[in-house]
């Protein structure tokens, strides 16, 4: 189960990171086209990187100490 947990927090890290940098792409393209709304998808994106910080710092702590990410 331990080994299904990582497994599965990896591959949900690097679909977030592929994800956030598409977000932030989209608004970047968004923005030199002068869209209306472009910061807030960038905005999102950012928000979605430091989800995925947090998360990832979840997935370690639970890699190393089981009972520790439940506080």
């Amino acid at each position: 189960m331990r080994t299904a947990s990582m497994v599965l927090g990896i591959i949900g890290s690097v679909f977030g990171i592929i994800a956030a940098i598409f977000a932030m792409l989209v608004g970047g393209i968004g923005h030199a086209f002068h869209a209306s709304s472009s910061g807030e998808i960038t905005g999102l994106g950012w928000g979605h990187c430091f989800c995925l910080l947090l998360a990832s710092w979840g997935l370690s702590l639970y890699v190393t100490s089981r009972r520790l990410p439940a506080f």
